[in-house]
């Protein structure tokens, strides 16, 4: 599971605006956001600690990605890691080149994921379904991305996010008082409907939840707020120096 919103350029000032939840097995050891400088970029991303990929990440040059898994038939064991995909998309200079990449992938290499990578002058959603990669350029906008999105299952938390968003009145990216708000929902009849999961009859649920900011340039600085644990009950972090010093 997981929730991903990704506002690509939906208000003046801002040309991107993250928030995300992972929901994930408790007992799966990951870290928080640090700065890496081991591949061809460097790059601010959280790591799962099992595969040693991530799942959002942003490198030097700007690029965003982000990653959920898609909902269906059961893993496959022995396949290549899908938190490997976000580092290979923050590898690239561009958001353009990542997606070209991403078209050349073979839908069975990975298990089911869903993709969006952005940078300031496009963005891009990939998903496949095992069999097969679609790919498409996205337009300005808030792009909502579930386990369950793009007709992998019925769900209604995507829906809810989206509505919320269309809802919002101001002119200005929403704060992280109104985001925190909106992932922190809880599904008294389903736990995995709502924002922030608590599944522990399952040993399952929300892991942490990260907020990026990126500003248009003299539109203020960039931010990074972290929750490293369930955000009902986690306090941020703020982690935006990780920002400055990548250099974003």
């Amino acid at each position: 599971m997981c929730t991903l919103v990704v506002a690509w350029r939906a208000w003046p000032g801002t040309w991107l605006l993250v928030a995300a939840n992972r929901d994930e097995r408790l007992a799966r050891p990951s870290g928080p956001p640090h700065l890496r400088r081991d591949g061809p970029m460097a790059l601010v991303a959280p790591e799962d600690l099992q595969a040693g990929g991530t799942w959002l990440g942003v490198n030097s040059a700007g690029v965003f990605a982000g990653l959920t898994n898609r909902f269906g038939a059961p893993p496959v064991s022995g396949l290549r890691s899908r938190g490997a995909l976000v580092a290979d998309a923050l590898a690239h200079p561009d958001a353009a080149a990542a997606a070209r990449a991403l078209a050349a992938l073979e839908p069975g290499s990975t298990n089911r994921f869903h993709l969006l990578v952005a940078d300031r002058r496009s963005a891009w959603l990939a998903w496949s379904d095992g069999a097969r990669l679609r790919r498409q350029a996205l337009a300005p906008g808030v792009h909502v991305l579930t386990e369950r999105s793009l007709g992998a299952a019925p769900g209604g938390r995507e829906a809810r996010v989206r509505a919320a968003f269309r809802a919002w009145p101001g002119p200005e990216a929403p704060g992280d008082s109104w985001l925190q708000a909106l992932l922190t929902q809880h599904d008294p009849l389903d736990p995995f409907e709502g924002t922030c999961v608590h599944a522990d009859a399952w040993q399952y649920g929300t892991r942490s939840a990260t907020r990026l900011w990126l500003p248009e340039e003299g539109r203020g600085a960039p931010r990074l707020l972290h929750r490293e644990g369930p955000p009902c009950r986690t306090p941020p972090e703020d982690l935006s120096p990780l920002l400055v010093e990548l250099g974003v």
